[in-house]
């Protein structure tokens, strides 16, 4: 027991063919319990599970799979063969009818596996795990959708370099998003949005998103972070899981970049500073403890 929300952005190593190597943050109850959201591809395993070893963690409490791409759940097979899981959190499959993977494959047939059992996340949705209270803000309960039935919710097309991207697109777009509220402390996460949901939940939520910590949307990417999304979340100290540094814009993909062009706001790493949050990478820093203290205070710990 103890009066501090950790939250933990570990950093996972790697120079492969895939190029990312995604998300993993652990979050510490103040009751002792914990929670992980997401799992990195199955390569970094190794790097995430001798994280848990350091830390003493036998078991995972809860799970959270905030979206089914590869970098963000290609480990769980892994995981859930290595530490018993309590509750397992993530967006049903049949959300995004046209999203099919190995990955999402693989997961399920673990949570078979295993007999996993849990709840699948949608907006309104409230949970509390030791003292903390945790408000689901996405995604929306317009879901299941199809890309052509998401452009025409958002009245604009998606990424329109290919039919790949468009489903990626829409598929980080109803990423879980999660807000912590620890006293005078908060803590805010949502997967890899886009821009295209930044600007639906600032319509919906507004101010209401200020947090004390932010994780940076999509690993910090040009698709996300717009200066009105950073403005209402109004973060003190935001973190950006990333194996690199966040790919320059514009990028070698003229269509790509006529694209996202407009709603570009600037190079996360700089811009947030500029609007006034401290910035922190794992890339650079490795590992990356912030803890919450009841009162609103903090503290960042980094692994070097």
């Amino acid at each position: 027991m103890h009066d501090t929300l950790q939250v933990h952005f570990i950093e996972l190593p790697y120079d492969g063919k895939l190029g990312k190597s995604g998300d993993a943050v652990l979050i510490l109850f103040p009751d002792g319990s914990n929670l992980l959201v997401d799992c990195g591809i199955k390569e970094t395993f190794p790097a995430l599970d001798a994280y848990l070893k350091a830390k003493h963690i036998t078991k995972l409490d809860a799970f959270v799979a905030s979206h089914p791409h590869i970098d963000h759940i290609g480990a769980f097979p892994l995981l859930s063969d290595a530490y018993p899981i309590g509750s397992l959190y993530r967006i049903p499959p049949e959300m995004i009818p046209e999203f099919h993977s190995v990955s999402l494959t693989a997961m399920e047939e673990a949570v078979k596996k295993h007999t996993l059992h849990g709840e699948y996340l949608h907006e309104g949705m409230r949970l509390e795990r030791g003292g903390v209270d945790i408000s689901i803000l996405g995604p929306w309960m317009d879901s299941p959708l199809t890309m052509d039935g998401y452009e025409a919710l958002l009245g604009m097309p998606l990424d329109p370099s290919n039919a790949k991207e468009r489903l990626t697109h829409l598929t980080n777009d109803i990423s879980t998003c999660m807000r912590m509220q620890w006293g005078k402390a908060s803590f805010l996460t949502c997967g890899d949005l886009y821009f295209t949901a930044e600007m639906r939940y600032l319509e919906h939520y507004g101010n209401g998103l200020q947090v004390t910590l932010a994780k940076a949307d999509h690993h910090g990417a040009y698709t996300s972070n717009t200066k009105k999304w950073i403005e209402a979340v109004h973060a003190e100290v935001v973190v950006a899981s990333r194996n690199c540094m966040p790919p320059a814009f514009p990028t070698d993909k003229p269509e790509r970049d006529a694209y996202f062009a407009p709603h570009y706001d600037g190079y996360a790493p700089l811009l947030y500073p500029q609007m006034g949050s401290e910035f922190h990478l794992t890339f650079e820093e490795g590992s990356i403890i912030v803890s919450l203290e009841k009162d609103g205070t903090y503290t960042v710990d980094k692994s070097r």
